[in-house]
Formats: structure tokens, C-alpha cells, sequence
């Protein structure tokens, strides 16, 4: 009688196997890329925001806390132009940013609105 001995596996049980791991391969590789492209926006967003927030930071240290905007710029200039240029504004330093800045009366408002430009 003939005997099988022999260890290993046929050609269909590898076959079966490589189908598997391809169906997989398929299942989790568009998920993966999905994680992939969701954390790389979420990095995007975050820095974003610091940006958004030391900018903040920032004009609100130089402007004591002044928002120019379209409007706030228009009044600065009316009130710049109503009123005589010999008003005083004194040079500080911020403590917390090194760039000096002016500040004081109308005249200093004038000034800021030139200087800290907004997008419109």
C-alpha cells in the first residue's frame, strides 16, 4: 500500500489563502487612507488655530485689546482728522512682544489703524 509522507500544502489550500488576505488588503487599505487623510486635516485645522490665536494674542497685547475692523478704521480717521496734531501719544514696549508701539489719544488710534491693516 502507498503512503503519503510528504508535508506541505496543496495548491488549493494556497490559492484560498492569497484570495483572503487580498479581500483584506481591500477592506483595509481604503480605511486606513481615510484615518490617514482625517488626521492630516486635523493637523491642518489645529495649526490653524494657533495661528488664529497667537495673532490674537498678539494684537491684543500691541492694541490693548482694540479690534480694527473696516468701521473702527473709518472712525479712527475722522477722529485723526478732527483733531489737532499736537496731541501727545507716548512709545511703550509690551511685555510680552519686543516691537514698540504707540499709544495715547486719537492720534495713536489713527496710527494703529495704519499699521495693523485687517483683510477686507
Amino acid at each position: 500500500m502507498f503512503t503519503n509522507n510528504q508535508r506541505g500544502f496543496t495548491l488549493i489550500e494556497l490559492l484560498a489563502v492569497t484570495d483572503i488576505i487580498g479581500i483584506l488588503a481591500a477592506i483595509v487599505v481604503p480605511a486606513v487612507s481615510g484615518i490617514r487623510a482625517a488626521s492630516t486635516e486635523a493637523g491642518v485645522k489645529e495649526g490653524a488655530f494657533s495661528v488664529s490665536s497667537a495673532s490674537g494674542d498678539f494684537f491684543t497685547a500691541q492694541t490693548a485689546g482694540e479690534l480694527i475692523t473696516p468701521s473702527t478704521r473709518a472712525i479712527n480717521a475722522t477722529i485723526k482728522s478732527d483733531t489737532d496734531t499736537s496731541a501727545a501719544s507716548t512709545q511703550k514696549k509690551s511685555t510680552r512682544w519686543p516691537e514698540k508701539y504707540l499709544t495715547g489719544d486719537a492720534v495713536s488710534a489713527g496710527l494703529y489703524a495704519n499699521e495693523f491693516r485687517t483683510a477686507t
